[in-house]
């Protein structure tokens, strides 16, 4: 475990900074945060917008203020939004010890009940996906439509969790999406992104200590309970059944994480009732590389 010193009032911090203008940038889009609390925890989420409501989860080592910033502007003007920072994410807690995939997805329908919404949309990216797919099994008639991007869902199998864990040699995940120094960020960066934006080494180092250190203990839990699902699929198999919602399926081409050849899987596996599109030049975040043709995407499948 590493002890940083006390940080000194005058710091200069690039992360803390950039933080602020991503707050600033989703209070002009109309949305505010909140602190909901529900049975199964306290969830930091920002709300707002006109329209439809569209719950939107983000993915492992994000949280809703660094994830969704390109959708804001965009979706907050067709869709009332609920942006939550996951349980274990951002300034989302729980007291609980619970970390599976099915406690998130209770925690997000309390979220929902919290804010006096009946039915909604759902988008999930890569974790925030598998959390979705859990949403539906639960309560399939309050999903209107289901959007899933780079997140396998049921499709994977335990041949392609070893492959992932071949592709980046390593033994578990938490290797690749738990870094333990600075230069494990510039790693996420070149996973997430096809052409990642350059960072100096302060940045990373700033980076590491603002947001690798908070909830550590619980997302290693989170992780190792989601492997459960990757090596040997448990999800209801029920959520591709007559009561699932139409599904758009978002991908990156170039995403090493999730190859594209399980989306295409998924896609074969819903019978007609999903829709699927790649995006070129894009890894396992198209939200955001290519914001512009997601968030046109996203609009045009909810309308």
């Amino acid at each position: 475990m590493v002890h940083w010193p006390a940080r000194s009032p005058i710091q200069f911090s690039f992360t803390r900074l950039q933080a602020k203008l991503l707050r600033n940038k989703f209070r002009r889009a109309g949305l505010k945060q909140r602190v909901v609390q529900t049975e199964n925890g306290t969830l930091s989420c920002w709300v707002g917008g006109t329209g439809a409501p569209l719950l939107l989860l983000h993915g492992f080592g994000a949280s809703a203020l660094w994830q969704f910033h390109p959708q804001v502007r965009a979706l907050s003007k067709q869709h009332q939004l609920i942006i939550p920072d996951l349980l274990y994410f951002g300034g989302s807690t729980s007291p609980h010890g619970m970390r599976s995939v099915a406690f998130q997805a209770a925690t997000m329908w309390q979220l929902v009940d919290a804010l006096e919404v009946s039915t909604c949309s759902v988008l999930g990216l890569s974790y925030g996906g598998f959390v979705a797919l859990w949403m539906v099994a639960e309560q399939s008639s309050r999903v209107d439509r289901l959007i899933l991007s780079n997140s396998p869902g049921i499709g994977m199998n335990a041949s392609d969790y070893q492959g992932l864990l071949d592709t980046f040699r390593v033994s578990h995940p938490r290797e690749v999406f738990l870094p333990d120094h600075p230069s494990g960020i510039r790693t996420l960066m070149n996973i997430a992104w096809h052409r990642p934006p350059p960072l100096p080494s302060f940045a990373l180092r700033d980076a590491h200590r603002n947001l690798f250190y908070n909830q550590v203990d619980d997302k290693r839990e989170l992780l190792n309970e989601l492997v459960g699902h990757l090596a040997s699929p448990s999800l209801h198999a029920d959520v591709y059944d007559e009561a699932c919602p139409s599904v758009l399926i978002l991908w990156g081409a170039h995403d090493r994480v999730f190859p594209v050849h399980l989306a295409h899987r998924m896609h074969r596996a819903l019978k007609g009732k999903g829709t699927l599109e790649v995006f070129t030049r894009a890894a396992h975040a198209p939200n955001l590389e290519r914001s512009r043709r997601f968030n046109h995407a996203v609009l045009r499948f909810l309308a």
